[in-house]
């Protein structure tokens, strides 16, 4: 439990100020005079200047003058100082904004502000309620709409009565919601889900000295994971920061908890990402653009959503550290003709690349850009003859070269350096998606949200902030344009030029999606070509080296995104300083030449920029903090009551089993060990796991989750090369023992199979072991997830075992003559089957995706048949069930369908029967809706309908033997949490329903329309009811 905590108050105050727009309209058959309408503006605009002002001439008193000149000098002294002192350090203090801004975006999460909301809406709710409950009872005959307008008087008179009334019940509503997201001591729970995975690590560092829950064989071990075996638990730094941000913080504040403690990292990471951007925006864009730079990155959604208080993730590390490493790398390139510095710069861009290693496993990104920009930059010098900045960028590309070789050979071995900088691990990422090319197990990677595949348009929409994305990103890209050239107006037409091109692009957005490498190409292009200008034309200046390590951050970056969106996140430091480049130069440089040309102040223009610039951000600002406010933990106290529940009455040796996005929550809250996590999800045990949900057969289910918790992966890992490396045989043979009782499991492997006694005994520890106290959850998140544990639960291993082979053979001829030999097809199945295979996606060919297709609706009874109305997206139907002879047809619009099946719950459990001629691919099952009194029904696919998720979350346990109802809960939002206590000896007796039987099903149907193939003795219905 967390250890109390103080709250911290949160106070935002935003300004808002109007601008008044007008509008001149321009009737298009009137001719104007523009050029003395153009001369009178720049006359308007030229009377601000010093020198107009110098020629006005005062008449005064002489005396008088003498006396203001004198009571003024003090006063101009104070002023000259304070406007010295802020030209010296104002940057300093306009660095806050951003600092402010992320702070004050990402606080938010940890008080819960939409609480308030929730209650203000509760309350309203509740008095418009009452009231319109009593004017329908007075007015009963009255129309609507004048029972709507009175029903609004009364409710704005009721709240002017009652208002302080109101507020304090909406305030006690709004505190009884956060409640729900807090624990004991009034902290909110981390929200996120991955961080508790290194919470724990901390927690055992804090009180172990170790990271690991125990030592094997000198290693340090996680015993939480992948129960029973456990592994290694790594080298992550991050344990040791959270730790570290504890100890700190607890010597301030003694009785703050860790998880609170650990909850400020990532507020900690964004504010020292910022300033180093800062540093960096400086070095490169002037002082305006780093500001700039550093609110877009402290807005931009794409990390914002990684980085609110309590996602404590490791994302921050992906922002923190490129933008460290690209400030000294920079720092490196600018130090001209000082070999000391740029030595030193160099080697410490090398050691924090070499110790991001130890943060992240995609680490080497950054090495490949920087020394890809090195490569870059020798090239660019030696095709211009330039022999000293030759030298110069050897230098550099030797020192980060050597000095990153060290420090990640020491961090995390020479192996992953070697791999990396010479580019043999550049794309592996790429395949982190591949489906039954390498291995006949499911890829676990395919269904993780994070990973999904985006488009370029995906990617703008993605990483560029307001309303315009589109916009924003070429015009960011058109900074690293203006960045390049140095924001120098001698190469203005190509300048102008690259501008159209980007514009050009924003139009063709929707053409450029088909071909991600022909997109990218096309981008880069104004850059690639200014570059070859500036090589023929011999120029350099430091813009090149920065423009280019950009244009390979953004270029890398954007095709990683296409392999898995949280790959974008990546790109956004990229970003902020690109966008950072366009303002700065608009600031700088073109306040300076439009001043000129139109013979203004440029300080006046450097103020419209200002203010277009805050126009600009406004709607991105406001968005950002729309997103802290609503963003609330997945954890709640029906979720901590369900496992600490657990952490109080169960074995210490016991395992909580359950699919494994939760993982992380069960092993902090219930101190026990799981099944998989998040850090673990093996294909293996995704399709054990899936299987248990999915199958109708309890004891099958019961017999997988024994032989995970005897020995996990080694029950397949031994039989496999006994059986010759024949997995879907080895599958079959593990399904066909894992129902029996010990004693006939060894008769089969051995009479049947061969096995020897050595070998069977062996195997009987890994399947029929004495197993450990076990629990499994069952909840709401996993109805939405259904189509991903039951697409690994079916996973058809003779699918995917053909789809190996077609894949891995080399010609047509030869994966033609493997299907005939192998599988016994004919030569033009084979041949149809070759092409099929060549053309599909394994994930799709090899598996369904089942689903829930609709909730419970309840039913009613008409005579002798219930009907039961539902909806499937957005089509209503009716499903009509004959309680006489058991027929069910389907209305749906004029027309009418057959399910697949019915499924009835019964005393005992679910009834299951088939229809023949089904024309409809989705199923119905018939339960006691939550009065008792009457049925409901819902729609699912088949596979689901007697499904042990289906009895365990829909149908509370009912009929089951080998599965004990230990914990249920029910949070704020309706979503349920079951905990089972797994009966090992399978005799317990759950029957949650109280069903008279009574006959729906024809035993021997002859209605052709709703005949059926009875899959069980009979179907039943509450007779006592209907």
């Amino acid at each position: 439990m967390a250890k109390k905590g103080r709250k911290i108050r949160h106070t935002e105050i935003i300004n808002h100020k109007a601008i008044d727009h007008e509008k001149e309209k321009v009737n298009d058959e009137v001719t104007l005079d523009l050029d003395r309408y153009w001369a009178k503006a720049k006359s308007f605009f030229s009377s601000f200047s010093a020198d107009d002002s110098k020629k006005r001439k005062i008449e005064a008193d002489p005396e008088e003058l003498d006396k203001e000149s004198t009571s003024s000098d003090d006063v101009n002294i104070d002023v000259k100082a304070a406007l010295n002192f802020l030209k010296k350090y104002g940057m300093l203090f306009l660095l806050l904004v951003p600092l402010i801004l992320s702070v004050s975006i990402r606080m938010q999460t940890s008080y819960l502000p939409i609480t308030a909301e929730w209650a203000e809406d509760s309350v309203n709710q509740q008095i418009t309620s009452q009231i319109a409950n009593v004017v329908n009872q007075q007015y009963p005959n009255l129309p609507a709409a004048n029972r709507n307008v009175l029903i609004n008087e009364q409710v704005t008179e009721y709240k002017k009565q009652n208002q302080a009334q109101i507020d304090q019940q909406v305030q006690q509503v709004a505190d009884y919601f956060k409640g729900h997201f807090q624990d004991n001591s009034g902290s909110t729970y981390m929200p996120d889900i991955d961080p508790y995975h290194f919470l724990r690590y901390a927690r055992n560092l804090i009180e172990k000295g170790m990271v690991g829950d125990e030592v094997r064989n000198g290693v340090q071990w996680d015993n939480h994971q992948i129960a029973p075996i456990g592994m290694p638990t790594g080298t992550s730094v991050h344990p040791y920061v959270m730790a570290g941000i504890y100890e700190v913080i607890s010597f301030f504040k003694p009785n703050i908890s860790l998880m609170r403690a650990a909850s400020y990292f990532p507020i900690i990471m964004t504010v020292l990402s910022i300033v180093f951007l800062f540093f960096v925006g400086r070095r490169i864009i002037g002082d305006f653009g780093s500001i700039v730079a550093c609110i877009v990155l402290a807005i931009n959604i794409a990390f914002l959503n990684r980085s609110l208080w309590g996602h404590s993730d490791t994302d921050s590390y992906n922002i923190f550290f490129p933008i460290l490493i690209v400030w000294l790398f920079f720092e490196a390139l600018s130090s001209k003709d000082n070999f000391k510095k740029r030595a030193i710069y160099s080697s410490l861009t090398g050691f924090v690349i070499g110790f991001y290693g130890i943060v992240w496993g995609g680490w080497w990104y950054m090495l490949n850009f920087v020394i890809l920009t090195c490569f870059a930059l020798i090239a660019i010098n030696l095709l211009s003859r330039r022999t000293k900045d030759l030298s110069w960028a050897a230098i550099t590309t030797g020192f980060i070269i050597v000095f990153s070789g060290i420090f990640t050979t020491l961090f995390i071995g020479f192996t992953s350096f070697f791999n990396n900088v010479t580019f043999i691990n550049s794309f592996v990422f790429t395949q982190i998606k591949d489906v039954g090319t390498k291995v006949l197990w499911p890829n676990v990677m395919t269904t993780v949200a994070e990973l999904n595949a985006v488009d370029l348009n995906g990617i703008i929409s993605n990483i560029a902030i307001g309303s315009r994305p589109k916009l924003i990103f070429f015009a960011a890209m058109f900074g690293l344009v203006l960045l390049m050239f140095q924001f120098n107006f001698k190469h203005k037409y190509f300048i102008i030029g690259s501008g159209i091109w980007y514009v050009i692009l924003g139009y063709m957005l929707k053409s450029l999606n088909k071909n991600i490498f022909f997109a990218i190409f096309l981008i880069a292009v104004p850059i690639m070509l200014g570059l070859l200008m500036l090589v023929v034309k011999k120029e350099t200046n430091e813009g090149i080296g920065y423009s280019i390590i950009l244009l390979i951050w953004f270029m890398g970056t954007m095709y990683a995104s296409t392999k898995g969106i949280r790959f974008v996140l990546l790109m956004v430091p990229a970003f902020s300083i690109a966008v950072g480049a366009l303002f700065g130069f608009a600031y700088t440089h073109l306040s300076k030449t439009l001043g000129e040309w139109i013979h203004i102040k440029h300080w006046i223009i450097k103020i419209l920029i200002v203010v277009a610039t805050c126009f600009i951000l406004f709607t991105p600002i406001e968005a950002a903090y729309s997103m802290g406010k609503h963003d609330i933990p997945n954890v709640n106290d029906a979720w901590f009551n369900s496992l600490d529940k657990i952490r109080l009455e169960s074995d210490k040796d016991a395992i909580v089993t359950s699919w494994w996005d939760f993982g992380h929550w069960f092993k902090w809250y219930t101190d026990r060990a799981v099944t998989f996590d998040g850090a673990s999800q093996l294909g293996n045990r995704a399709h054990w796991v899936g299987k248990i949900l999915l199958t109708d057969n309890e004891d099958l289910a019961v017999g997988i989750l024994r032989m995970l918790h005897c020995g996990g992966e080694q029950a397949f890992n031994t039989l496999y090369p006994l059986f010759g490396n024949d997995h879907p045989k080895t599958i079959d043979v593990l399904n066909e023992i894992m129902v029996l009782e010990k004693d006939e499991a060894k008769d089969i492997l051995m009479k049947k199979y061969g096995l020897s006694e050595t070998d069977t005994d062996k195997m009987m520890k890994y399947t029929h072991c004495d197993p450990p106290e076990s629990y499994f959850i069952a909840s709401g998140d996993m109805v939405g997830k259904a189509g991903v544990w039951g697409h690994f639960g079916s996973w058809d291993f003779n699918r995917a075992n053909m789809f190996f082979d077609v894949y891995n053979s080399r010609s047509l001829t030869e994966g033609v003559q493997l299907l005939q030999d192998k599988y016994n097809k004919t030569t033009g199945q084979a041949q149809s089957l070759y092409q099929e295979i060549k053309a599909a996606d394994g994930d799709q060919w090899i598996a369904p995706w089942p689903s829930y297709v609709t909730g419970f609706q309840s039913c009613k009874l008409n005579g002798q048949t219930l009907e039961c109305p539902n909806n499937i997206g957005g089509n209503p139907l009716t499903a009509n069930v004959d309680l006489a002879t058991g027929g069910v047809k389907i209305k749906i619009g004029n027309g009418e369908v057959i399910p697949t099946s019915i499924g009835v719950v019964t005393s005992e459990g679910v009834d299951v029967s088939k229809f023949n001629n089904s024309n409809f691919p989705y199923s119905l099952l018939l339960a006691p809706d939550a009065s008792g009194t009457n049925f409901a029904s819902m729609f699912m696919f088949p596979e689901f309908v007697d499904s042990m998720f289906t009895r365990m979350y829909y149908l509370k346990g009912h009929g089951l033997k080998h599965f004990d109802m230990f914990n249920y809960q029910k949070d704020i939002t309706g979503l349920e949490i079951f905990v089972y206590k797994v009966n090992w000896a399978g005799n317990s007796t759950n029957q949650v329903y109280q069903i008279e039987q009574k006959q729906v099903v024809d035993e021997n149907p002859i209605d052709q329309e709703s005949s059926m193939d009875n899959t069980s003795e009979s179907a039943a219905t509450n007779g006592s009811k209907i």
